[in-house]
């Protein structure tokens, strides 16, 4: 194995290692429930805690109205943290509404950012009117400080480098 593939092989470990910590904070959650009036769901999934990096959290799916009597039905999703600075205290986002007519699919896909990547995140979600069937996938993942991505493209640039200059001096 020549240099230049070394140098090759060791950038894509790196890239590796880089892409494999962020994955650390990141989770994708099935969701497939039906809620019913007066009975709120609450899923809470755990998460690495960092006051450094925004937390996305996002809900992508459908909600199906199942009320057997031919009424509309209405969901109220939003979804919530604990910050560990403010002990006790539970941090919401703006409640999302969804009107459903009778027998209506409706799409959905809310997201919100946090300022920070909390211990915990959860998805909240209530009824009114009948039940509703919820299927679809929680996403949450830190996102990466400015830094990370400057200290990986100057890792790649200094391996492109290094393997050009080999190249010219052969």
């Amino acid at each position: 194995m020549n240099a230049t593939s070394k140098l090759f092989v060791a950038g894509i470990v790196a890239l590796l290692c880089v892409s494999t910590a962020s994955a650390q904070n990141a989770g994708s959650e099935p969701i497939d429930l039906i809620l019913v009036q007066d009975q709120p769901i609450t899923l809470y999934f755990p998460n690495d805690f960092d006051l450094v990096r925004d937390k996305i959290i996002s809900f992508t799916g459908t909600l199906q109205n199942l009320n057997p009597t031919g009424a509309p039905s209405f969901v109220d999703l939003f979804f919530d943290w604990i910050d560990p600075r403010v002990p006790g205290q539970v941090q919401n986002s703006p409640i999302v509404p969804f009107d459903l007519a009778p027998g209506e699919t409706k799409q959905i896909s809310p997201t919100f950012t946090i300022p920070f990547c909390p211990p915990q995140v959860s998805l909240d979600l209530r009824v009114a009117g009948g039940p509703v069937q919820v299927l679809g996938t929680l996403e949450h993942i830190c996102v990466p400080e400015p830094g990370t991505w400057a200290m990986l493209g100057c890792g790649l640039a200094g391996v492109v480098g290094l393997a050009y200059r080999r190249r010219r001096q052969k």
